[in-house]
């Protein structure tokens, strides 16, 4: 038995924090053949928390494997079928996937909203992902999750914040994007469209 193979049990008994933790990269890499199936198999009991460690172990199985799961966990508002969908869309190329993300944000749960919108931030520009930001920053009350809508409409639409004068422009627009008063967020998200139609 190797030593990354004892390491990975030694993780995927512990409970509470040190389980949330979640896996280090450093119990995968000197994994036996035959160890790799087993960690897959082990894997496969924690999808979707664990999609991006079944993609990295064996990534045609785990196409399949993830499909399977996200036919069984879609529409769930607690079940985290996101994890999948990113994955799948990562690993394939398929914006249906990425779709399919935007189309299920209004069935989960509130406290996973924000974890939705974060993993569309590193999903290919689309209108309908932009569209959602902004519609979030209209109508959500939370603060945090109009944050993260706020981040990824700035992000989407390609607002610079890499120099000292783009950055005091973006934090601007990324605090009126985030403020309490409805018209305020409005004018900030056409200011920033009207910015990308003249570019």
């Amino acid at each position: 038995m190797s030593a990354s193979f004892e390491k990975f049990m030694a993780h995927y008994k512990h409970t509470g924090s040190e389980k949330a933790d979640g896996y280090s990269r450093d119990v995968f890499i000197g994994l036996e053949p035959h160890e790799k199936e087993a960690v897959f198999v082990i894997l496969k009991t924690e999808l979707p928390w664990s999609a991006g460690w079944l993609f990295s172990l064996d990534p045609d199985n785990a196409i399949k494997t993830a499909k399977a799961e996200l036919r069984r966990l879609r529409g769930d508002p607690c079940a985290g079928a996101y994890l999948l969908q990113v994955q799948l869309l990562n690993h394939t190329d398929d914006l249906q996937y990425q779709q399919d993300i935007v189309d299920d944000y209004d069935t989960y749960a509130d406290y996973l909203k924000r974890q939705v919108l974060r993993t569309l931030w590193s999903t290919p520009g689309s209108e309908n992902v932009t569209a959602l930001f902004a519609r979030v920053i209209c109508e959500e009350a939370d603060p945090d999750t109009r944050a993260s809508a706020s981040i990824g409409f700035l992000r989407a639409l390609n607002v610079p914040h890499h120099s000292a004068e783009d950055k005091s422009d973006y934090d601007r627009l990324y605090a009126q994007l985030r403020s309490n008063d409805p018209e305020s967020r409005r004018q900030a998200i056409d200011e920033v469209r009207e910015r990308q139609r003249a570019t």
